[in-house]
């Protein structure tokens, strides 16, 4: 009997040690919205990713003693809308941190992406995704610049509110299109928050896209302003600028932006989040685009039944609830 305790204590022990070196979280997002978009043709529907991106993921640290750690992170998109559902082709990554940074391997959004998705009011999710103007052509989806496969990516350590990463992928033979690279720079203390961005991607004809972006916070209020220049070889230079404003009220926040790209073709969205709990908010966006002539950007892409004729201009309202676990 005295042997079997001690077994159990011994065991114990053990697991408590190794519960407090390692740790899985497992986390996601259900966001289901009914989405009404209008360009050359109408079309009204129930829709994931109103506001937050529909995922499940885990993610997890060990501790390896002497300040260095191991973590993964592997994250999947969730057709929350009709149960649908991939791989891991939103994140899966391993990687190893300590006082010299962060050394990470794997798929993920590359440097050049995240600052286009910190800067936007809207996260660059909704039909008031700010991304929408940044095809090149803007009669396809052309701006690829997102996610990477076999990427290599360096985060520097904390260093008072100086921040920055490098990424690169190799095509390995198959894949040109994949191949990339791109960095980022930033600061961020108090209110104030500066970052810069480039990236080149592909081989033959790069497609190659800078952006210098700020906000700043004071009060209840969010300002940010953001420069994208966007190129390729055989294709006019896209620049896209744009504005945007959150405005928290208590459990509420108000959400605009204003986005303008070469040639005059312009975004205008306007949206409302309210917090029902700490998980759980429901929201209502609207937004238009106006085209120059022979432009299509649209709410629902520059492609498809829904864009608009060219040089027309595209309309649309969401609103839809939003659960986080």
């Amino acid at each position: 009997m005295k042997k079997s305790m001690l077994a159990f204590a011994a065991l114990s022990l053990v697991s408590g040690i190794a519960a407090a070196q390692s740790s899985v979280t497992v986390f996601g997002v259900l966001d289901v919205g009914a989405r009404s978009l209008k360009g050359v043709s109408s079309i009204k529907y129930l829709h994931k990713d109103g506001v937050s991106s529909s995922r499940l993921g885990f993610r997890g640290v060990e501790d390896l003693g002497g300040g260095l750690k191991a973590g993964f992170h592997i994250e999947g998109a969730l057709g929350s809308d009709d149960g649908s559902g991939g791989t891991w082709q939103r994140r899966s990554t391993v990687s190893l941190m300590g006082g010299f940074g962060e050394v990470r391997l794997g798929h993920q959004k590359v440097a050049a992406r995240t600052i286009v998705d910190d800067f936007d009011a809207f996260g660059t999710t909704g039909i008031a995704d700010v991304s929408r103007l940044y095809t090149l052509t803007g009669t396809s989806r052309d701006w690829e610049i997102n996610r990477t496969s076999n990427q290599v990516s360096y985060f520097l350590p904390s260093m008072g509110g100086i921040y920055g990463n490098v990424d690169a992928s190799a095509g390995e033979g198959t894949n040109a299109a994949n191949k990339m690279i791109s960095g980022r720079i930033g600061f961020k203390s108090g209110g104030l928050h500066l970052s810069a961005a480039t990236g080149n991607q592909g081989v033959s004809a790069k497609l190659k896209t800078t952006t210098l972006a700020g906000s700043y916070a004071f009060g209840s209020a969010t300002v940010y302003a953001m420069h994208t220049q966007n190129k390729q070889a055989g294709m006019a230079t896209n620049k896209i600028n744009s504005l945007g404003l959150a405005y928290s009220m208590g459990a509420g926040k108000l959400q605009g932006s204003f986005a303008k790209a070469t040639g005059g073709s312009k975004l205008i969205a306007a949206g409302y989040d309210y917090s029902l709990s700490k998980r759980t908010g429901i929201y209502a966006q609207v937004a238009r685009t106006d085209n120059s002539a022979g432009k299509r950007f649209g709410l629902g892409g520059a492609s498809g039944a829904t864009a608009p004729a060219a040089g027309g201009d595209s309309t649309g309202y969401s609103v839809g609830v939003r659960h986080s676990f």
